[in-house]
């Protein structure tokens, strides 16, 4: 996983690799005053070259709705570094794309989408290419801009994968943010689109651990899942 995120005065670009049998692999965060231009984040979403370069960290991604791309080239400390090429338009894919206004006289917008597939992705940890199967690779993408408050706090659930027979699934799922008319939750199968209205995130804050259930009202919806690890950033 891996995030560029521009809040202005400050940048912060963070990736980590997570397996399954040996938790964390790795985790890079680099954060870099505004000033410094060592970002650059277009405010165009659907059409946009992201770039940023710090020592020897460069994330390179480049999105095209127009020509239905998305392309990324990212290498974190020389430890961590992957590319790819995924599919990805409009009209393919039926992405969620969500403008809620979150004061009277502010917005935010947000775009969703999984899985995207990929013919053409390498991925190495500290010059060790790992092996993985090629029509099993999928990207979930997220780009959110506009006014968010000081402080915010929300759950968030995402996921994509290719199914033994060939089905691809993915999701998104939220609470508590950016939600005041129209809500931020899909699942797409073979990249066709459902609408889920509102969901509610059953678990215990204080033993996060133990088995989450995600679920909505009409009965649509209803997953659990077991926490495996965690990221977590104080500044």
């Amino acid at each position: 996983g891996f995030a560029t995120v521009d809040l202005g005065y400050l940048y912060n670009v963070f990736a980590f690799i997570h397996s399954t049998a040996e938790g964390i692999l790795f985790e890079f965060d680099d954060k870099a005053l505004g000033i410094s231009h060592k970002m650059n984040f277009p405010r165009n979403p659907d059409n946009y070259l992201t770039t940023f370069k710090s020592g020897k960290t460069s994330v390179h991604v480049e999105k095209s709705h127009e020509r239905g791309i998305l392309n990324i080239d990212c290498n974190f400390k020389d430890r961590l570094k992957f590319k790819g090429s995924f599919l990805f338009s409009l009209k393919s894919h039926q992405p969620l794309r969500v403008l809620n206004p979150s004061v009277p006289t502010r917005f935010t917008f947000t775009e969703k989408c999984s899985p995207l597939t990929t013919t053409d992705f390498e991925l190495s940890v500290d010059g060790n290419s790992l092996e993985y199967e090629m029509d099993k690779v999928v990207a979930v993408y997220d780009w959110s801009g506009g006014y968010l408050g000081r402080e915010t706090n929300w759950y968030w659930t995402a996921f994509g994968a290719i199914l033994e027979n060939g089905t691809s699934i993915g999701a998104n799922f939220a609470a508590f943010t950016n939600e005041t008319y129209f809500s931020e939750n899909a699942f797409w199968i073979d990249h066709t689109r459902t609408r889920v209205n509102r969901v509610i995130y059953d678990f215990n804050p204080q033993t996060p651990y133990e088995s989450w259930h995600i679920y909505d009202e009409a009965g649509t919806l209803g997953l659990r899942f077991t926490p495996q690890g965690e990221r977590n950033d104080k500044m």
